[in-house]
């Protein structure tokens, strides 16, 4: 290993000549695709002779500031003027008309490594095509953010009734893998055959983005920082309720707060986080919330947001209500704490008293990931 201890899959493939780099080659990425030196990936590509022909972007789109859901227009990229093909509109899939006259799919996406998070399930769509067109395809891999410790891995299982493009297949919420092993394992349990292959990154699993020495590049709006990554698998369960998590504030995905209320007097203590009184001015008002600060050991996220609701709910009943969240994807924006948690009703579980609540998510978070992922994982 170099001086470095993280380099992204980019460098790797930087300061190689590899056979293909004057074929016709297709690039899913967007602004929050990087070199270690913080130099946007298609530029490094194209500067360095890398024939990419086609752009393809995700949600949010190729600057990365696409508002969250929103559907995201076909486009001229403003610094190598290629075509970018948005791949967050009508449908999410990708069709073959824009890869058949391709010889190369390439992929280089910041992820967050939530289920939730959507840049893995534009990948998958991205490798099924391949597969479909026999194209190849490769994956320019980057560590996970919060570590590749897959023991920290915490379900619910996603039940096939829940399957969105917020979970397309069954993996845990948080589930502490690179999207490099993750197309190895869905091209493997989809049996779709894809001509795939992944430039490995320099990563010790244990490493996470506190580690990497590396200045923070927004992957998404609302991922400000790497505190807004710890909690959002978590916060990002309240989205299916009437309490905001801060979009748009400096505390995005690190505070919750209901215009209604003041919640100064909300008693909620979760192992390694702090809470603090914390005003943010959403849409123009001024709201008295509580912003959360995760600690190094903080590694539950999903449990802490099951619970903080299950408190909102019992210490803010008259307030408290459950919602929809209408996207591209889910129009109706109905059901969407069954797609985020992937458990249908899920609504139910919080009905139940304190010791049944608290014994049923402990069973719901148990995830046997660890042993189904062990054969695609290529970090030690």
């Amino acid at each position: 290993m170099g001086k470095e201890k993280v380099l992204f899959g980019i460098d790797k493939l930087l300061r190689l000549t590899p056979d293909w780099k004057g074929q016709r080659i297709g690039l899913l990425t967007n602004d929050g695709a990087h070199t270690i030196t913080g130099q946007q990936s298609r530029t490094s590509l194209v500067e360095n002779g890398f024939n990419i022909v086609r752009l393809f972007s995700p949600e949010h789109g190729i600057k990365t500031t696409g508002v969250d859901g929103a559907w995201i227009p076909h486009q001229l990229d403003d610094f190598t003027h290629l075509p970018v093909i948005s791949l967050y509109q009508d449908d999410q899939s990708v069709d073959n008309k824009y890869i058949e006259d391709l010889d190369v799919l390439l992929v280089d996406l910041p992820d967050v490594g939530a289920r939730f998070y959507t840049y893995v399930w534009t990948m998958t769509f991205f490798l099924e095509a391949a597969a479909r067109t026999k194209t190849k395809i490769i994956v320019l891999d980057r560590p996970n953010p919060m570590g590749g410790n897959t023991l920290w891995s915490e379900g619910p299982a996603l039940h096939s009734s829940c399957e969105s493009f917020i979970g397309r297949f069954n993996i845990p919420v948080t589930h502490h893998c690179t999207l490099g092993e993750l197309a190895l394992y869905f091209n493997h349990k989809e049996q779709w055959g894809a001509e795939l292959s992944v430039v490995s990154c320099q990563w010790d699993r244990h490493l996470t983005y506190t580690d990497w020495n590396v200045s923070w590049v927004k992957p998404s709006p609302a991922m400000i920082n790497f505190d807004a990554v710890k909690l959002y698998p978590g916060l990002c369960l309240l989205e299916g309720t009437n309490f905001l998590v801060g979009r748009n504030t400096p505390y995005s995905f690190q505070w919750i707060g209901n215009p209604n209320i003041d919640l100064k007097d909300f008693k909620f203590d979760f192992p390694h986080v702090l809470s603090t009184n914390r005003t943010a001015t959403c849409d123009g008002e001024k709201i008295h919330g509580v912003q959360f600060i995760p600690s190094v050991s903080f590694h539950s996220p999903v449990e802490f947001g099951l619970m903080l609701i299950y408190e909102l709910r019992i210490q803010y009943a008259e307030y408290f209500s459950w919602g929809p969240y209408p996207t591209q994807a889910n129009p109706s924006g109905s059901n969407h704490l069954d797609l985020l948690t992937g458990i249908p009703n899920s609504q139910e579980l919080f009905s139940l008293e304190r010791s049944g609540f608290i014994n049923r998510i402990k069973r719901l978070l148990k995830t046997k990931w660890p042993e189904t992922i062990q054969p695609f994982l290529l970090y030690h």
